[in-house]
């Protein structure tokens, strides 16, 4: 999770509206595979993408990247074409691909439509991950589709995480979580020479890259000029990959990683209670559902009182626990268009929109980075960092 990338290049980067396909259950067959679609062409037209002859995605926008599209193994033909244009007019394709069964990829447009160079990079996701364990670590897939820029390099917490990435390449990287304070994109790997400035100030204020994650990006547009019009980031998509919700919470135990050295994301009481209360059985059983999850730091909020006599109680903290779930995959603008929606309790959480730029909103008052965690099969975690949400008595 980038905080200070959010705000400083554009919320759009990180939070860019997406195209998708239907939601699906990943894996759900074993001789399917899953594709997603990826435009990362500064200044094309919307597109439509064909998969075998027929219509996959329509109207589908330079930046975006589309959910999930379940496919049979083996070899299909891939076209794209401007948007209401058949195949005989396809910008990319037809080509033929190989599908390997259970196994993920993304399809993304790249190449420059000022000099005719636009093509398909397809790239095995579960191929790159291989022997990534992905509860230490993060995985980055990064493409450099910015014209006149040889390679990039990502500089972060001291270290380069992506080094050298050419023009018309990209980068997989397999890395452990952290906190970074400072961090760049510079060209090619020359800290002077910066592309973004994430945050140059060493003040304990910057982002982490957190467990279970997969992230994607593109880099898009003509080099040089300036960040954000002549060029900039696509996608900013995260996936989490955790087998389940609790699991995923798990994972963050003693990583340390905050976005302001104040609130550490850590879920050691969460998962505690989850698994007392029994509530842990019900996130890991059908589905999707949104939760929201408080921090250690939101239970120290309660008197440790009442906090032991609510932990010894299982009826009562599977009561408290199951306020924090709702039914159904519901993202930032669902919950504010909600206003008002209803948990596996039975109680009503009230929503309020963001005041501070799309950093956070609250529910019930209580502050929620607005940052989803979205599984395999569209369960939403968002992190609560400052109480535990209580139901009417």
């Amino acid at each position: 999770m980038i905080r200070n990338l959010n705000k400083q290049i554009s919320l759009a980067l990180l939070l860019v509206t997406l195209i998708v396909a239907p939601d699906m259950t990943i894996f759900g067959h074993e001789d399917s595979v899953y594709v997603r679609a990826a435009h990362y062409v500064a200044g094309a037209p919307n597109v439509d993408v064909f998969v075998d002859g027929k219509v996959v995605l329509t109207d589908f926008a330079a930046a975006s990247v589309s959910d999930y599209m379940e496919l049979e193994a083996g070899e299909h033909k891939i076209a794209i074409t401007p948007t209401g244009e058949g195949i005989e007019k396809a910008i990319i394709g037809p080509v033929d691909i190989t599908l390997t069964a259970e196994h993920r990829y993304s399809l993304s447009a790249i190449g420059q439509t000022a000099d005719d160079s636009l093509k398909s990079l397809l790239i095995d996701e579960t191929a790159e991950m291989a022997g990534c364990d992905l509860s230490k670590s993060v995985f980055r897939i990064i493409i450099n589709n910015i014209s006149g820029l040889d390679a990039f390099s990502i500089f972060e917490n001291g270290m380069y995480v992506e080094k050298n990435v050419k023009y018309g390449e990209y980068s997989a990287i397999c890395a452990p979580v952290f906190f970074w304070d400072t961090g760049r994109a510079v060209v090619g790997d020359d800290l002077d020479n910066i592309l973004f400035d994430f945050d140059s100030e060493e003040d304990g204020n910057g982002g982490f890259w957190e467990p279970f994650n997969i992230y994607f990006w593109g880099l898009m547009g003509k080099y040089p000029g300036n960040p954000g019009e002549d060029y900039d980031f696509g996608g900013g998509v995260n996936l989490s990959v955790a087998p389940d919700p609790v699991t995923f919470l798990e994972a963050f135990k003693d990583k340390k990683l905050t976005g302001d050295s104040k609130t550490y994301f850590e879920f050691k009481t969460l998962v505690a209670a989850l698994k007392s209360a029994g509530v842990d059985k019900v996130l890991t059983q059908g589905g999707p559902y949104t939760i929201f999850a408080p921090v250690d730091a939101a239970f120290a909020t309660i008197d440790k009182a009442t906090l032991g006599k609510l932990m010894a109680d299982p009826l009562m903290l599977a009561d408290v626990l199951k306020y924090h779930v709702v039914a159904g995959k519901l993202s930032y603008n669902d919950l504010v268009a909600a206003g008002k929606i209803k948990t596996l309790q039975g109680g009503e959480l009230m929503i309020t929109a963001s005041e501070d730029d799309g950093a956070t909103f609250e529910v019930n008052g209580a502050t929620v980075m607005n940052f989803p965690y979205i599984d395999l099969n569209g369960t939403t975690v968002w992190f609560i960092q400052d109480q535990v949400l209580m139901p009417a008595k």
